[in-house]
């Protein structure tokens, strides 16, 4: 996923199908400088990750 989709995904709070290593996540923040993301799991929204923006897939 680039920086401009995972931000527009956050600005419009649409509901989509982003997966990360294979599980349902939602995007928090993106840190555009360093092409990551922050990420948390909707079976674990307690756990939070920082992961690169190119290993998250819309679906």
């Amino acid at each position: 996923m680039d920086v401009s989709r995972a931000k527009e995904i956050i600005e419009r709070e649409e509901n989509c199908n982003i997966l990360f290593d294979g599980t349902q996540v939602i995007i928090d923040d993106v840190y555009e400088t360093t092409n990551m993301a922050r990420v948390h799991s909707t079976h674990e929204p307690e756990k939070d990750q920082v992961v690169p923006l190119h290993n998250l897939l819309e679906g």
